[in-house]
């Protein structure tokens, strides 16, 4: 009896560990595919700061994030080639990096965005809209 019982508490602590690890797998995954298609997507027409890009995901897409994610973010998308900063200097204030976006930074966006439609599909269908 007890090898059994000993047996069904580690079949439910798998399952457990495997539900984590599948929340874990959804939902960081979903944040940080979703989180540079919405930056590359705020400066394809038009070049920005860190700042006005931070304001901009609040205000047109309800994403809060952390300044600081915001900017590891930006100087990661800078690294992999997908926009370029450039610094602006003004007579008053400080210095600041304005963001561009790259070729290699357009064929990114497009192709998540074919992405972001694809799973949109399967998001209305599993919470039951059409």
């Amino acid at each position: 009896m007890y090898h059994r019982r000993q047996r069904m508490n580690n079949q439910r602590q798998g399952i457990e560990n495997e539900s984590e690890r599948l929340g874990q797998v959804f939902n960081v995954p979903t944040l940080r595919g979703v989180l540079p298609i919405a930056v590359l997507s705020l400066i394809k027409d038009k070049p920005a700061h860190g700042g006005e890009i931070f304001q901009s995901l609040q205000e047109k897409f309800g994403i809060e994030a952390a300044r600081p994610v915001i900017y590891m973010l930006l100087r990661r998308l800078e690294r992999h080639g997908l926009m370029l900063s450039t610094w602006d200097i003004q007579e008053s204030g400080p210095a600041r990096r304005k963001y561009t976006i790259t070729e290699d930074g357009l064929d990114h966006l497009n192709d998540g965005l074919e992405r972001l439609k694809k799973a949109s599909k399967a998001i209305k269908l599993l919470i039951g809209e059409k």
